[in-house]
């Protein structure tokens, strides 16, 4: 069922968003932080990890979410699978997870 979902919303083949502006609309750094809050990062360790402030990368946050009009942390991952910003693991009900990956990109 994920995997249809999935399909569903990469189907369209161009970047969306409920704002609809494209990931173009953002510098690289919140690109960066972008993937990183959609790979399930919190705020302090994109900090750590990029070497700022938990404050800097809140501000970064809050930004993103402004130019593109979200509301919420899963309409920004969303947006990262709609424009391929991650890659999203798809497990089929029938292997156990870490098994076998499949990756849609």
């Amino acid at each position: 069922m994920a995997e249809v979902l999935l399909n569903g919303f990469l189907g369209c083949g161009r970047p969306v968003s409920e704002g609809k502006l494209s990931s173009a609309a953002l510098s690289g750094r919140e690109r960066e932080i972008v993937q990183l809050l959609a790979e399930g990062k919190s705020s302090k360790q994109i900090a750590s990890h990029l070497a700022l402030s938990v404050k800097t990368v809140d501000t970064h946050r809050g930004n993103i979410m402004r130019k593109l009009h979200l509301h919420s942390l899963s309409a920004l991952v969303l947006f990262a699978v709609r424009n391929r910003m991650v890659q999203v693991a798809i497990f089929p009900a029938d292997v156990p997870p870490g098994t076998q990956h499949h990756f849609v990109r």
